[in-house]
């Protein structure tokens, strides 16, 4: 999936995407990512007037057979979950989930109001659902 990264409006990172290949990114995606999850949970978490329950999903890694995502691997046409013998082992998020894990976390810590902060950890559980989809996206 494309995302973009912005920080003091500035484009610093982007995942799958990149406006001008002739300027260096500044920061890589993974620490981009925590940044923007610690900022988002923070503003909510200190936020005094906020009083309302949040549920941050986790990390949804992809479920790919043999390749990444629009490289060709496909996911669709699966009629049941995958068995543990059919996962397809990828560092990336791992690394992504555990960066998530942390920074929210980290944000908690800041919590100022009544507000309540609940994260939904589906990262371990997703990459067996590859018949989600009824199509190839």
């Amino acid at each position: 999936m494309q995302s973009v990264y912005i920080m003091n409006n500035e484009i610093v990172e982007g995942q799958l995407w990149w406006p001008d290949n002739s300027r260096q990114k500044k920061i890589n995606n993974i620490k981009a990512f925590g940044i923007s999850v610690e900022t988002i949970v923070t503003a909510l978490v200190t936020y005094l007037n906020y009083t309302g329950l949040t549920i941050v999903c986790g990390f949804l890694p992809d479920h790919y057979e043999g390749e990444a995502w629009k490289t060709g691997g496909p996911c669709s046409g699966k009629v049941r979950p995958a068995l543990d013998s059919e996962l397809v082992e990828n560092d990336f998020p791992n690394v992504m989930h555990e960066k998530q894990v942390t920074k929210f976390n980290r944000a908690m810590k800041k919590k100022m109001n009544k507000s309540k902060m609940k994260s939904m950890d589906i990262t371990e559980a997703f990459p067996y659902h590859r018949d989600g989809h009824a199509g190839p996206h």
